[in-house]
């Protein structure tokens, strides 16, 4: 018989086994035997593997999750890029558009002034134009009303107004005795209008030129020029004023 001490190899080779009545025999009790090792073999390896498995699962997840993170914050960064060049065309716009509205009211506002400058001008123009024909009409209503200057204005008009009445008929000039006493007037009247016979009126008014054509005749007179002219200047006025 042999002699196994403890902590000698060969007692791992040792087999348990029982005796077995009947038909049983060894080898089963050694399956039996052998199945039961290998069971808790295999359990204990399984214990052991398993924290490792786990460390690669969360070093998985963990490298899932950090580029999930990293996506996330790429998305955020171009959210934010996108915003930013939004909020620059919309600040843009708007102050365009700020821009746009405040030159339309400087020109709305200018326009107002040019406008008023333009209606005071007018009105000031009017003033003048209305003062203006005042003081014509009065300077006229001297020089044409001064009996004193009848005289030498009868010799313009008869002078004017032969000149323009050349191809006409004229048969003669009539004037005031009161304007032409003299031959000296007389002479000098002539000398202006030529050929053409004077007829010294003592019935005429002063400032009277009178031509006689066959078919009725021209009245030059001074006095009626005067009350003309100032019926036309007093029109003028009265538009002017009306403006």
């Amino acid at each position: 018989m042999s002699v196994v001490k403890p902590g000698d190899g060969a007692a791992a080779s040792i087999r348990p086994f029982r005796f077995l009545g009947g038909d049983g025999d060894v080898a089963t009790a050694e399956r039996s035997a052998d199945a039961t090792s290998g069971s808790k073999n295999t359990g204990s390896a399984g214990t052991q593997d398993r924290p490792e498995d786990e460390r690669l699962v969360l070093a998985r997840r963990i490298s899932e999750l950090e580029a999930a993170l990293r996506a996330a914050q790429d998305d955020a960064a171009k959210e934010r890029d996108a915003a930013r060049e939004k909020g620059h065309q919309e600040g843009h716009k708007k102050g365009l558009a700020e821009a746009e509205t405040k030159d339309a009211e400087r020109l709305e506002l200018l326009r107002k002034a040019i406008e008023a400058a333009q209606a005071d001008t007018l009105k000031s123009l009017d003033q003048q134009r209305s003062l203006a024909i005042d003081i014509a009409r009065a300077t006229m209503g001297q020089i044409l009303g001064d009996a004193s200057n009848h005289l030498a204005l009868v010799n313009e008009t008869a002078a004017y107004w032969k000149d323009k009445l050349a191809g006409a008929a004229v048969l003669k000039l009539r004037v005031s005795s009161a304007d032409f006493a003299d031959a000296y007037a007389i002479e000098e009247l002539q000398a202006g209008i030529g050929n053409l016979d004077i007829q010294i009126d003592d019935e005429l008014k002063t400032g009277a030129c009178i031509f006689d054509l066959q078919l009725g005749e021209v009245d030059a007179s001074i006095p009626l020029q005067a009350t003309r002219a100032d019926a036309v200047l007093a029109e003028h006025g009265v538009e002017a004023g009306a403006a």
